[in-house]
């Protein structure tokens, strides 16, 4: 026979899943209709998003070690509220000095 018309399933990269969570972010998807902030569950992000645990676990990381996300052991992750991040931080980019706190340009 021929080629399947069904495409094997294929987990979603990295970037695209920052991507996805940093927009979410940006917009304030996280504080509308009264979510104070807080995203999905762990399990349930991964299979919204296509993608596995560890790859989930490092975008966590990347955003919490931005400022954007925190999360306490047992609870799931909060989004930090803009007023709260330190000027300069952004979650698309890095500040000028490259998110360093110790960087050219901090004060």
């Amino acid at each position: 026979m021929g080629e399947s018309s069904r495409e094997p399933k294929r987990e979603v990269k990295f970037d695209e899943v920052l991507a996805v969570l940093s927009e979410r972010v940006d917009s304030g998807y996280y504080f509308e209709a009264g979510r104070e902030g807080r995203m999905e569950a762990v399990p349930a992000l991964q299979a919204e998003l296509g993608c596995g645990r560890s790859t989930l676990r490092m975008v966590l990381a990347v955003l919490r070690d931005r400022g954007v996300i925190q999360s306490h052991q047992g609870a799931r992750w909060v989004v930090v509220a803009r007023s709260a991040r330190r000027a300069g931080d952004g979650v698309s980019g890095t500040s000028p000095d490259g998110g360093r706190p110790d960087g050219p340009g901090s004060t």
